[in-house]
């Protein structure tokens, strides 16, 4: 198994005289330090680990953590499924495939379900953002394809990775159109109706836990400040 870490972005909403977003620290450890210390518990080789980054901050951290790091140049967020595809080089051919973004909190119980998925090929989001997706060699050509449509999608702005999951998916790709099963469910969800089961057969597995990413300041600031002191100790 490969796994690819995106860390490459402009990190323009989060502010350019802010740290690297990657960089940001939960429990003392950079999120990159804290992803590739959950793979490596999971038995994924530091030889198989690789940072897509242009930042030499970046580069210098993936030396001090042993794992492969390469420069595809600057990745625009609005461009990710190109930049993605711009991978391939690194893709599993024999085993699996599984793409994290850089700047994403993955709890211990996410990424261990990522790391062990066996299917296809699985998505990993929810309603408003998109975390991971785990491929088999099988998926491979199907999976280019997908992100050479998104990567042509009009308008560019909105060529990330929710777009190829709405190619594979066969659903709009307007908006943050999701599976109907998933969708059903999310507004039933969405009105409080009880006893509600989660739908687990969709080409994405919605994250509901406290998994997320931060685009702004603010957000790892109330995530630091409201979540990680509730999160249980296991997860740290």
């Amino acid at each position: 198994m490969n796994v690819i870490i995106m860390a490459s972005g402009e990190q323009v909403r989060f502010g350019p005289n802010q740290p690297l977003k990657q960089m940001l620290e939960v429990w003392g450890q950079t999120l990159i330090e804290r992803m590739v210390n959950q793979c490596r518990a999971r038995g994924i080789p530091f030889r198989s680990i690789y940072l897509i980054t242009h930042h030499e901050e970046l580069m210098e951290h993936s030396l001090e953590l042993a794992i492969n790091w390469v420069d595809l140049g600057l990745l625009r967020s609005e461009r990710l499924a190109e930049s993605i595809l711009n991978t391939r080089l690194f893709w599993d051919r024999e085993d699996r495939t599984v793409i994290l973004l850089g700047d994403v909190f993955y709890t211990d119980l996410l990424m261990s379900e990522i790391l062990a998925e066996h299917g296809p090929i699985r998505f990993y989001g929810n309603h408003l953002e998109m975390f991971a997706v785990s491929l088999s060699p099988s998926q491979i050509p199907e999976f280019q394809e997908a992100c050479r449509t998104a990567s042509e999608y009009v308008p560019a702005s909105s060529a990330k990775v929710r777009k190829v999951y709405q190619v594979m998916a066969g659903v709009s790709m307007h908006g943050s159109q999701m599976e109907p099963a998933l969708e059903t469910w999310y507004e039933r969800a969405s009105r409080g109706e009880p006893n509600l089961i989660r739908p687990t057969d969709t080409l994405m597995r919605f994250v509901d836990d406290e998994t997320r990413d931060f685009d702004v300041p603010d957000a790892y600031q109330a995530f630091v400040r409201d979540v990680l002191k509730l999160l249980p100790e296991e997860t740290r």
